[in-house]
Parts: C-alpha cells; structure tokens; sequence
C-alpha cells in the first residue's frame, strides 16, 4: 500500500499494488489508486442580517431577502454548497406591522449541514393616505383687508397606521391680476409609508382704494313755451371702474325724467364700486321761464277785456329787472297783440308798457311778476284812445 498523500481541497489518493506470484515463481503485479474527499468541517452561510426593517408594503421572501442581502453559502471543500432557507409564518404584531422569520442554513456535498442562521424581516402594509382635518374652506376675503391669510396651524391630520403625521403647509406667492390678488394654501400629510393627503385652498381679495370714474353731461339748458311751467330733463351719466366692471351707470340725483321748474339746477351723479369707493360728478340744468301778455284796445274803457276789443300791434314793451330801473329786454305787441319774453330766470321781474300821445291806460302800466310763482300767468294792458 502506498503513502497517503493530499492531492488538493480537501481530496486525498493512496496507490494500493497488487502482486501475485505462482508456484513456478513468476510475478505479476497490479496497481490501483483510490482517490476521495475528507471534510469533517461545515460549511458556513454569510451575510444573513440581524433583525431588518423593509420598505413599507414589501412582503418578503427567501429569495427577496436572498437578493437583498447577497445572502450565501461558503465552504472550504465543496465550492458550490447548497444553501437552503425556510420562511416562517407572517405574524401580525400591530396596526400594518408585520414581522416574518427567515431560517437560513448550507449542506455541502459531504452531508455536513451548517448551523442555522435565523433573521427577522419588518414592514408595515398600508395604502391608504392620511386624512386632513380643520382644513379651512378660503374664499373671498372682500375689499382692502387688514389681514391676509396664513398658514392656519389647527390643520392636524390622521392616519390608519402611523400614530403621529405632520401637515406641511405651502403657501403660494401672492399672484396679482389687475386689482385682483389670489393666493394658494397647500395641505399636505405624508404617512411613514409614503402615502399623501393634499388639499389646496385659494383665497383671493381686492386691493381697490380709486373711485369710479363718472362723467357727466354737458350742462342743459331748457327753454319752457308758454303754457308749460315745468320741463322734463332726460339725461345719462356713465361710470367705469377698473376694478369693479359691474360700474357702468351713475345714479343721478335728482334722477333723469325730473320735472324741473324755472330756475338752475345742479345735478349731482355718482357711482359707487363693490369696495365702497364713490366717484361723483355734477352739471347743471338750467331751466328758463317766460313772461307773455296781450295788449288790447280798451274800446269802452273798462278795464277788461271784451269780446270784440282788438289786439294792438307795434306796440313797445319793456321789462326791467327787480330794481324796477334796469331794462332787460324790449319787445314789440305781434298783430293779435300777444308778447311774450324769453330766457328768464327765477326772480322778480317788471313788465311795463310805453306811453303814448292819444291813449291812456285803461290797466296798470306796470306789472310785478315773480318766476317761477307767477309762471304761466299772462300780463294784460288795456288802453283806450283819447282821440
């Protein structure tokens, strides 16, 4: 038999010869080499973690925990052992909290089985998102407001299965259109899962301290004819408002349609827009009245007007201001004997007729008329010849 010898990882060879001699004394021998493996030592499983905590909703397995870790079996004989694992039951151990058991162990292809390598996988299983509360409604906030808006800290949150979730509030920069401002409030919670409730609220506000614009009509002026003592005015005032478009009229006071009496009249419009800012405008409507009368022929002297006294024409009337001495205007009778003077104000005025050689006032010559009281009543001067 011949020498033990190692032939290398872990093999050994031994050479046993045969040798056979008949009884005429001729040998022959034979050799035989015997080749096997020797390993009493286990082999070993590398890598296997203590107790680990996964990613939420990641439900393990041998081969995810395999992978994950780079979980493998080494010996020093056998280059390619077998390594083995076996899940245990997932036990639940809280709200979405699991925890399963992974036993790990190599046999190498002597038959020695390593010791056993056990580990604790951890996750949470949750999908659903936490859900906000006290989240405020926004809206409008008016006109010019005092306090803008914030963060509203009572916004809290809750979740299915983490106990503490907080609520990030992002506020938007205040955007500006016009004379209107908006800004956005987002609400957001994220669980430990990463699950996300978001609500954004929008809050928007006018920035308006500029009345509207009213402009007014020209003034008016109106001339009533005999027989009218009050005129009706129709006008219209407009408005614009760069932040209200809703301004487009002004209220006028007195309205449009107002019967006006003999005199000036200041009409004042106005406009008011949705942030309580007035514009105003004024113009004037000016009414003028008249003074009318007959001067007839007083055939019988009485003093009245009968049926077949003729009007006289050519004849010179004059009328003066309250004074009594200043002459305004000067008109002559038409033909039936009718005058009449135009464009007078409220006030107190004198109508006086002309003296003339062969007639004499069968009327007074002069006559006090008040406007607008007097309006409408006609001034009569009667004269009678003398030759």
């Amino acid at each position: 038999m011949g020498e033990l010898r190692s032939v290398g990882n872990c093999l050994y060879a031994q050479t046993v010869t045969i040798r056979a001699t008949n009884k005429c004394g001729l040998t022959t021998e034979a050799s035989v080499t015997f080749t096997w493996q020797y390993d009493p030592v286990p082999p070993v499983v590398n890598n296997v973690p203590e107790n680990h905590k996964l990613p939420c909703n990641t439900r393990p397995s041998c081969d995810l925990v395999i992978a994950l870790f780079n979980i493998e079996a080494k010996d020093n004989c056998d280059p390619n052992p077998t390594l083995n694992c076996e899940a245990g039951p997932i036990e639940q151990i809280g709200p979405c909290e699991f925890r399963q058991s992974f036993t790990f162990w190599a046999v190498d292809k002597c038959g020695n089985r390593s010791a056993d390598y056990v580990t604790v996988m951890l996750w949470k299983e949750d999908t659903e998102p936490p859900v906000l509360h006290n989240v405020p409604e926004g809206g409008d906030l008016g006109c010019n407001p005092t306090d803008l808006p914030e963060c509203d800290p009572n916004v809290t949150a809750t979740d299915n299965c983490t106990e503490n979730v907080n609520v990030i509030c992002t506020p938007s920069p205040i955007i500006t259109i016009g004379c209107l401002r908006l800004q956005y409030f987002t609400y957001t919670a994220a669980d430990e899962c990463g699950n996300a409730a978001s609500q954004t609220v929008l809050y928007w506000w006018t920035v308006d301290t500029t009345p509207p614009i009213v402009r007014c009509p020209d003034d008016i002026t109106v001339q009533l004819q005999p027989g009218d003592c009050f005129a009706e005015v129709v006008y219209r005032a407009k408005a614009h408002d760069d932040c209200d478009p809703t301004v487009r009229e002004a209220v006028c006071n007195p309205p449009s349609g107002t019967f006006f009496e003999i005199g000036q009249h200041t009409v004042t419009c106005s406009a008011t827009d949705r942030c309580g800012n007035t514009g105003t405008c004024s113009f004037t409507v000016t009414v003028y009245g008249y003074i009318c009368g007959l001067k007839f022929e007083d055939l019988n002297g009485n003093g009245t007007r009968d049926p077949g006294e003729p009007g006289v024409e050519g004849w010179t009337i004059i009328l003066l201001a309250s004074d009594g001495v200043t002459v305004l205007q000067t008109t002559q009778t038409g033909p039936d004997g009718s005058f009449c003077f135009f464009g007078l104000l409220r006030g107190t005025y004198f109508v006086v007729e002309e003296d003339r050689p062969g007639w004499v006032h069968t009327t007074p010559r002069s006559r006090q008329i008040d406007l607008p009281r007097d309006c409408g009543k006609q001034v009569v001067f009667g004269n009678r010849r003398t030759r």
